[in-house]
């Protein structure tokens, strides 16, 4: 069995995840956000920053093109700054950073300074989400191992992100559960109605390790939810395969097993953002 760290994409998988450098957003990052240098990633502040109420609300994005990130952010009728982290490889370039358990802290800390900076005031922390997509989610395995990060991420979003290794059992291939423990553990927070998570997923199939639709069958046992199935298209065009629904946990499933079909879960993450705890734009 091979680490889900240190899988291979499929060769159509990796060229979709190179689509993101290049891909055209329909709203420039400069049109609705201040870009900000950090030192791991860019920060994104809104333009109608501060908050009236004086917290700082934040979302931390794994893999994603910046103006692309943004766009989703504004369509989602949601407000925060925006955090988006890039490396270039696959989810070990995402999680070997991350196994500093200082550096989320280090992250989170600078994006706060410079929030307060722009505010001229101290800002108390608000709501903190972390999202995924694609390979994205080895950096957020790593956070989730941390109790003191686990416990103040108040919002958790994979998009088709999710990916395990196997193991296997009486002869057959599962999940292997240590890599989907945390996640399994934050899902069961959400279900509670302690925080929020949102899982979609596509119906690839990389082959060799768990696909993001076997990761997300492995939550659902776990949490003792079945899946409704669904049908159509939903308002960005995407075709619906099936829903599961408990507290604050909500899974979105589509069909496709295209490139296109999984950068589209990137493209219209607004439908999944829209389902956090983040507070709506004013």
């Amino acid at each position: 069995m091979k680490p889900a760290n240190s899988t291979r994409l499929p060769a159509w998988l990796v060229s979709a995840a190179l689509l993101v450098v290049g891909f055209q957003s329909l709203v420039a990052a400069g049109a609705d956000f201040a870009e900000v240098p950090l030192a791991t990633g860019k920060l994104f502040i809104p333009t109608n920053w501060p908050p009236r109420d004086g917290r700082a609300d934040l979302l931390v994005f794994f893999h994603g093109h910046p103006p692309l990130v943004c766009s989703d952010l504004a369509r989602s009728g949601k407000s925060a700054a925006l955090v988006v982290v890039n490396f270039n490889g696959l989810s070990a370039a995402y999680a070997t950073p991350f196994k500093d358990t200082n550096l989320f802290g280090k992250i989170l800390a600078e994006a706060r300074a410079k929030l307060a900076e722009r505010a001229g005031r101290e800002l108390a922390p608000g709501r903190l989400g972390v999202a995924s997509f694609s390979a994205g989610y080895g950096a957020v395995r790593e956070i989730l191992k941390q109790p003191r990060y686990f416990d103040s991420i108040t919002d958790l979003v994979l998009l088709d992100s999710l990916y395990a290794g196997y193991a296997e059992r009486d002869g057959l291939k599962v999940v292997e559960p240590e890599h989907v423990q945390d996640f399994i553990r934050f899902a069961r927070c959400a279900a509670d109605g302690q925080a929020r998570m949102v899982l979609t997923h596509s119906a690839q199939v990389p082959g060799g390790y768990a696909s993001t639709t076997e990761t997300a069958d492995a939550i659902l046992a776990a949490l003792g939810l079945a899946r409704k199935p669904a049908d159509g298209v939903d308002a960005s065009g995407m075709g619906r395969d099936s829903t599961a629904d408990a507290g604050g946990f909500h899974l979105r499933a589509f069909k496709g097993t295209g490139a296109q079909d999984h950068m589209n879960h990137l493209r219209h993450a607004d439908a999944a953002l829209a389902l956090t705890s983040l507070p709506a734009r004013e």
